[in-house]
C-alpha cells in the first residue's frame, strides 16, 4: 500500500521512483509501529502481582514483626526459623521494601527523657 502511494507521489511529481530500501527506512521510522516491551528495568520498583498462584512464587520477606514472632516460637532451630520465615510469610515480593529508621512514623513530639535516650538532646551541651 505504502508503494503504491510512493508511486503514485513521483509519478505526479516527475521524479525517479524511489528504490524499495528508501522505502523501508521510511517505515522503520514511523510513529505508527508499536514500540518494543522493556523486558527489564535497571531500578527498584514495587510491581502489582494479581494472581495468587503468581505471587506464591515471588521470593519472601520479613517483617520486624514476623522475626519477632518466629524467634519466640520454642524448640526450632535458627535454621529451621531461616527456612519458615521464608516459605510461611504472606510478605513476597520481587525486591524487598527498605527499612524503615526506628520512630520512623511517630508524629509526636517525644518527651525530655525520650530526647536524651534517641540523642536529640545531649547533657551539658554548651550554648
Amino acid at each position: 500500500v505504502f508503494e503504491q502511494q510512493a508511486q503514485s507521489v513521483c509519478a505526479q511529481s516527475s521524479h525517479e521512483m524511489p528504490e524499495v530500501e528508501q522505502v523501508d527506512a521510511v517505515c522503520d521510522q514511523s510513529f505508527d509501529l508499536i514500540p518494543n516491551k522493556v523486558v527489564s528495568i535497571p531500578y527498584k520498583y514495587v510491581d502489582v502481582v494479581r494472581k495468587r498462584s503468581e505471587r506464591n512464587k515471588l521470593p519472601g520477606y520479613v517483617c520486624q514483626q514476623c522475626a519477632d514472632y518466629y524467634r519466640n516460637i520454642t524448640g526450632l532451630t535458627e535454621k529451621e526459623i531461616e527456612t519458615r520465615m521464608r516459605n510461611c510469610t504472606r510478605h513476597r515480593a520481587r525486591v524487598s521494601p527498605r527499612k524503615v529508621p526506628a520512630h520512623y512514623w511517630t508524629l509526636d513530639i517525644p518527651p525530655t527523657p525520650e530526647c536524651y535516650k534517641q540523642g536529640y538532646i545531649q547533657h551539658g551541651s554548651p550554648r
